[in-house]
This record gives structure tokens, sequence and C-alpha cells, in this order.
């Protein structure tokens, strides 16, 4: 998936100490944009210390001076963010510190939120028609920023996996306190292992399905019955929630509380991954019903046990660097770029010289290969290659 337009990260810079008398105003309106232009440089190294990548880190800075304080306005996520903004403000003057770290006052305690439906939308913007910049899944979590000033239907959030910041709609949601966050988190769990399976009302296959899970979405396990996993979906949706389920064992599998890798990784990426041949390309998507490039890799690493950044660009600085297409092994992860500045497609090599990917110009999942003797062979994919990268070692 390309590079990410920015999310967040505005600042709103002035300077006020207007005396309007004279050549007096005139001076003093030249000292106060010296003074704005000194406090946007400063929050501009700021940034770029804090938030280099504003996909992932909140940084809403404002600094104005009134009456020769210096006022510090705005929200960070992390104390030691604001520290540090604090310290380098210090040196231009007295501070009056008002930056927000998380929780927000806006939210109050009810800060934190639980998705209890199936998919999830991320967009950059609150508002439907608006760029889909990601998905989640059942089950995760995330930090809720703000809210929408003008309606009440969108959230601006932090994801708490991949990180990732976006607008969400409050009816895919379960607003929780701190207790309930950490709780539904420390439950042991079971993982989907499939691309969908049904969640059955009993322990039996014939039975009634309320709704579908996608791979890996994790819920509580609440215990087993025969061939079936016990499970407890997220509270909050009035269709299916805080109820308990039947998911098939050859459907899943139990995981603990966290992520950890599965026995024979390498070998089961690849089966999983032909799975999803065909499945259809989603510019923002994560799950088997429609993904992008990164979205495709991060759920197959997700299945296999690993936690991995959410794009390309961001997968290949997570990676350890392979140094060359003939030192590729099943697993690595490939990437490409047509701006040769970072990358911008990504896919998984799965051995024999074929990679796997999502892509607009194969309309979905697809097996391409470097080999100019295979009839999967891509010409594209040799011009704009960018290295590769591996998770597994």
């Amino acid at each position: 998936m390309l590079k990410k337009a920015i999310l967040t990260s505005f600042f709103l810079l002035t300077s006020s100490f207007v005396i309007p008398l004279n050549n007096m105003y005139i001076n003093n309106i030249s000292y106060a944009e010296t003074e704005s232009k000194e406090f946007e440089t400063v929050l501009k190294k700021l940034k770029e210390k804090i938030a280099p990548d504003d996909r992932i880190v909140l940084f809403d800075i404002q600094a104005k001076k009134v009456e020769g304080i210096i006022n510090l306005t705005g929200k960070v996520l992390n104390l030691s963010e604001k520290q540090i903004i604090i310290k380098e403000f210090e040196k231009l003057g007295k501070i009056n510190d008002k930056i927000e770290t998380f929780p927000f006052k806006e939210t109050g305690d009810m800060s934190y939120a639980i998705i209890n439906s199936p998919v999830m939308n991320i967009r950059a913007n609150p508002k439907h028609s608006a760029e889909l910049v990601s998905q989640a899944i059942m089950g995760a979590g995330m930090k809720i920023i703000s809210k929408q000033k003008d309606k009440d239907e969108w959230l601006y959030v932090s994801m708490e996996e991949d990180k990732y910041l976006g607008w969400v709609r409050k009816p895919d949601i379960s607003f929780v306190n701190k207790a309930d966050f950490d709780t539904w988190f420390n439950h042991n769990k079971v993982i989907v292992t499939d691309p969908v399976v049904n969640l059955l009302n009993s322990a039996n296959k014939k039975d009634s399905s309320e709704f579908k899970l996608y791979l890996t979405t994790r819920v509580n396990l609440m215990g087993e019955k025969g061939d079936f996993y016990k499970v407890r979906t997220p509270k909050g949706n009035k269709h299916y929630s805080d109820k308990e389920y039947f998911i098939p064992k050859s459907s899943a599998r139990m995981i603990g509380n966290k992520l950890n890798p599965i026995k024979d990784p390498k070998k089961e990426l690849v089966v999983k991954s032909k799975s999803m041949i065909s499945a259809p390309y989603l510019w923002g998507g994560t799950s088997p019903a429609m993904m992008d490039c990164s979205g495709l890799t991060q759920m197959l690493y997700k299945f296999a046990g690993y936690s991995i950044p959410r794009d390309a660009d961001q997968q290949q600085s997570f990676s350890k660097p392979v140094k060359s297409r003939d030192d590729l092994q099943v697993g690595d992860l490939v990437f490409f770029s047509e701006n040769k500045k970072y990358a911008t497609h990504v896919g998984m090599y799965i051995g024999d010289k074929r990679f796997i990917h999502s892509s607009v110009g194969y309309n979905g999942v697809a097996i391409t290969s470097f080999d100019p003797k295979d009839p999967l062979f891509n010409q594209t994919y040799i011009n704009i290659y960018y290295g590769a990268g591996r998770i597994i070692k």
C-alpha cells in the first residue's frame, strides 16, 4: 500500500504582542512575526523528532505567546513526548503548559474502545466518502483521541496494535474504561485461522449462524465442547455482542492472551496465502474479503503469530534487509517502488522465484514470478524491485 497522506499533526502558530501606536505597531508586528517563525521552526523540529511518521504518532501542538508567556496547547499521546516539547520551549522563555496526554479530558473515563463488528473501516476524515486508510477486525482495541465536533458519529482514534491513526464510526465500537479494556486483552483468546468462519449458536455445524468472523479475529475463549471452542464477543453491538458462541476447532486455534508464532510458520504462510488467491483488491483493506498489498502481508503474518506494521514502507523499515533476490527465503517480504524513494508495494516470497501479492493490476491477490521463463513472469516487478525484508529468522 502506498505511503499515506498526512492524517494529523497540524500547527496553529500565532504570537500576540501588538501595541497599536504608530511605528511601535509596525515594530511589534515584525517582532511577533519573527517570534511566530521561531515557534514554527521549533515545532517542525520537534515533529521530526517525535512524530516522523504521522500515520502512527499523534502530534497536535500549538504555541502562542501572550503577555510574555508561551502558552503550549494541544495533544500528544505520551507523557515522555510532552516532556520533550516542554524542555525545548523552556529555552525560549517562561512556559504555560496546557498540553494534554492520554487519556484526554474530552473523552473522560471511556477513553478506550473495542471493535464489536466483524470489520471496521478507518478513514482519513470523518465522513463515509473519505479515503479508506485501513481496516481492523472484531476484538481489536483503540485509544479515543477526539470526537467529531459537528456530528456525534465519528471518533478519531489510535489503534492499539499497529498504532494507526484515523476516523471510525461509533456504531462499530464499544466504549470501555481502562479496567474493562485490560480485562478483555488479558483474557485467553482463540484466533480465527480460516479466511471466513461462521459463528454458531451451538456446538453443531448445522446450527444457525449469527454472523461471520474473518481470518486473525481474536475473541475470548470461554471453554471447549467436543470439536468446538466456546467463545465470547465484545459488548456493545445490538445485533451480536457479549454473548457466547461456538467456533469449530478446525477453524481456529488457542493463543493465550497474546500472539505467538505458530509451528513451521513459513510452510503455513505459503498454504494460507494461496487460499487468498483471487480475493479482490481494496485500497485500505485488511480482511480476506478485500485487501490491499500491505493489508495482505500484515494479515498473513498476524495469522502466523507476528505483529508487523500496516503499510509497505513501514514493513520494510521493520524487517531485516535481505541482500539480494538470490538470498530470498520463503516468507520474506519483497518490496517495490515506482518513485524509488520508499516502498509503495509489497508481496511475500513463496519460493521458486515466485511471490504472492494483492495488486490493482491483477484485480486482487495473485502470484507473480521473477523468472523470465515462468509463465507468471512480469517484467514490471523486476523494473520496480526495491529490496526485501525478513521477519522470520
